[in-house]
């Protein structure tokens, strides 16, 4: 019989935990003015934000377990404790998957099924690894298939003590409602002292009920063990984390799980940062975009370039830069196909509409006007890092925090460029900020499919890089030309026969892709990234995106270029809106083009562990908009350039409203805005100046007899 989780009054869904532990404190609150208790509201208001904040920093590491037996069914959980060849070990109670007759003796069950908690839905059949063959200790492992861009958090064991006498703890498990997905509003805590490899220990917690056995046993600093039975309503025992890990090392399996360090030393510990981040803990208010909903007064609190909570409650922050404002709180835009190095150019007038994208790059026009300008500008070493700083600048004003397309140049290749170390914007390719040793990127950008872009030299040394775990992203253009065009439909064929078919892949463009091929991408579990504008300027029509979508495949937005896209992510997305509304019948919310632009291209990325999402543990790359707060996503289709008040980069203030800007301490560049000043942080222009960099590329572009593009949208 499973132990369980807390009644409905006891117990609240993960996504509505802050307002009911907020009644709770108030509660609280109400006995101590009767004398009852004597407990500072603060205490309480603090204790249940960690409660919150720690369940949804290690949610993921949770599944909700379903067994069938030829008797009936069990219900539980377990959590994630190891990877192995692919496949996902999980920790639960033995009797969760195994049943004892009457004579004692176990069957397995006929099929055990779990379910992850960003799929809820979505169940993947799993196997029995490991039952521990002793009677007391109520454990097994279970294993299945790690589903494609699934991101678990390692770092989330708790602190080791030997006296955990009253230590709060609580747990991720059932109730008596139909949602499993819960967490107690009152925390238990531990009737022993001592939690070893060889005992278990019992919890003082009245609100285990039936379908919680495996659920992991959670303290303010993470994961101490795992609940495997109740006796009597209000006392759980659980097993220690010590004796799991033991039992997963006597079956050779891979323990992955490591201490959850306090925040205020883990955060010292940032890998690579891009910029250095800020010495003083920031706190941002405002209209917070969260995952799981929109906090409409939250706050965000940033220590050592990462989110250290989020929450309604106000901050007990001394000597922190306080930003309070009434603007809403995105997390930073991630771009899947740009090329930056092209950023100077105005809009390009090709003069017509092209079947193919070989077409335009053929034609002597474009050579003319742009390919040749820009190849000459690119290896001069002082055109290339005015170019870079250029392009950077463009993104960041449109809330853009990472993109993709930026390379190191043919004269550059022995010693990669100081200028782009320090610049703000992550570059996929080859400077992100997420790995301390250079050359660890994990993301490879492809011109095209076909070998005049993608040579087979080429093809098998990537093919080699991901069969090694070595890449988590090829993007790879195909298909980019009208469904009338032969060239551009029979290019999908040959991702299959060049073995690109595959999950590691992501589109870009498919505009000339049918119905057939986005259900071969979606079995191949592979992505695609649709920049709109740019297909509609070359080729008058765009990428079949609504039948992509019907069919399951996940869908990135991105600005292509500036000679026939947008300059940033925060056009295209006002792009794809105009246009969802005017051609698709208004078929995506505005929710789901913030989607498309934020934490789906983190997960195609494989980076949703580290950005795309404001929640605890990632880095704080977050932009400010001004707009209405009670409609955050009609607010950012509908915004202006200059309604960007502020971007952050790894917790560093990068740009924003000088009023802002102001209350860090960094040397700024004031740059006329629409009207209005901005202000970015000259320490991270390695090229000085703007205004500098600006006159030295005019310059070099008239030589074309070209203009530069205006970094003012309003200027153009």
């Amino acid at each position: 019989m499973g132990v369980v989780v807390g009644s409905q009054k006891n117990s609240i869904r993960l996504t509505d935990s802050v307002k009911l532990l907020k009644q709770s404190a108030l509660r609280l609150v109400a006995t101590v003015f009767a004398g009852l208790f004597i407990f500072p509201t603060a205490q309480l208001i603090v204790k249940a934000q960690q409660q919150e904040e720690t369940s949804l920093t290690f949610r993921n590491n949770v599944v909700h377990i379903l067994s069938t037996f030829s008797s009936g069914t069990e219900e539980g959980f377990g959590f994630i404790a190891g990877e192995q060849n692919g496949q996902l070990l999980i920790a639960t109670a033995k009797h969760v998957v195994r049943r004892q007759d009457d004579s004692g003796q176990w069957t397995d069950a006929d099929n055990v099924r779990v379910e992850f908690f960003n799929d809820r839905g979505q169940w993947y059949s799993a196997s029995l690894k490991g039952v521990y063959p002793r009677s007391g200790q109520d454990l097994s492992i279970l294993s299945v298939a790690k589903p494609s861009s699934f991101v678990w958090e390692r770092r989330c064991l708790g602190a080791e003590s030997n006296n955990l006498r009253n230590t709060r703890v609580w747990f991720i498990g059932r109730t008596d409602t139909p949602d499993p997905w819960y967490i107690p509003t009152q925390a238990g805590s531990f009737n022993d002292n001592s939690f070893d490899t060889s005992s278990a220990a019992n919890i003082d917690i009245t609100s285990v009920r039936r379908g919680t056995s495996g659920a992991p046993l959670i303290s303010e600093t993470g994961i101490l063990g795992m609940i495997f039975r109740d006796t009597d309503g209000s006392i759980a025992t659980a097993l220690s984390v010590g004796f799991i890990r033991q039992f997963f090392s006597e079956n050779r399996l891979n323990w992955s799980l490591e201490i959850n360090e306090p925040v205020d030393r883990r955060l010292n510990k940032v890998d690579g940062p891009v910029t250095q981040a800020q010495d003083r803990t920031i706190v941002i208010s405002g209209t917070v975009v969260t995952p799981a909903k929109v906090l409409s007064k939250g706050w965000v609190v940033i220590e050592h370039g990462k989110i250290y909570s989020v929450s309604t409650f106000l901050p007990n922050e001394k000597n922190a830069i306080w930003i309070d404002t009434n603007d809403i709180i995105f997390p930073g835009f991630i771009d899947l196909h740009n090329h930056p190095m092209y950023a100077m150019f105005e809009p390009w007038d090709a003069k017509q509409l092209f079947n193919n994208r070989y077409e335009w790059r053929s034609i002597e026009k474009y050579r003319q006007e742009i390919s040749m300008p820009a190849r000459n500008l690119q290896d001069d070493p002082q055109g290339f890092c005015d170019i870079a700083e250029f392009a950077e600048v463009q993104a960041l004003t449109g809330g853009t925090t990472t993109f993709s397309g930026m390379f190191v140049p043919r004269t550059m290749e022995t010693t990669f460029p100081a200028c782009l170390s320090r610049l703000a914007v992550r570059k996929l390719e080859i400077d992100s900020g997420f790995y301390s040793e250079p050359g660890s990127e994990r993301v490879i950008n492809v011109l095209g499919i076909t070998p005049r872009d993608f040579s087979d030299a080429r093809a098998e040394e990537v093919l080699q890089k991901v069969a090694a775990n070595g890449i988590d992203l090829v993007l790879i253009h195909v298909a980019e030309g009208n469904s009338r065009d032969l060239e551009s439909t029979l290019e999908f064929g040959l991702l299959k026969s060049r073995a690109f078919l595959d999950s590691h892949t992501a589109v870009i463009n498919g505009v000339a892709l049918d119905q057939n091929d986005f259900a071969k991408m979606k079995s191949a579990g592979m992505a695609l990234v649709w920049s709109p504008r740019s297909n509609i300027a070359l080729y008058g029509s765009t990428t079949d995106v609504v039948t992509a979508f019907k069919e399951g495949v996940s869908i990135a937005l991105a600005p292509d270029w500036a000679p026939s896209g947008s300059k940033n992510m925060l056009a295209e997305i006002q792009y794809a809106a105009q246009l969802n509304k005017d051609s698709l019948d208004g078929y995506f919310s505005n929710h789901q083009l913030f989607e498309m632009a934020t934490s789906i291209p983190a997960r195609i990325a494989r980076i949703n562990d580290k950005v795309g999402s404001i929640k605890p543990g990632l880095y704080a790359d977050l932009f400010l908009l001004h707009g209405d707060a009670t409609q955050p996503f009609d607010s950012l289709v509908q915004s202006k350039a200059q309604d960007v008040s502020l971007v952050l980069v790894n917790g560093v203030p990068i740009y924003g409203d000088a009023p802002l800007m102001s209350k860090f301490n960094v040397k700024t560049e004031p740059v006329p805005f629409c009207g209005k000043t901005k202000n970015l942080n000259l320490e991270i222009l390695p090229n000085g100046k703007l205004l500098d960099v600006q006159q030295r590329l005019g310059q070099k572009m008239k030589i074309y007899n070209l203009k530069l593009a205006k970094v003012d949208p309003c200027a153009q």
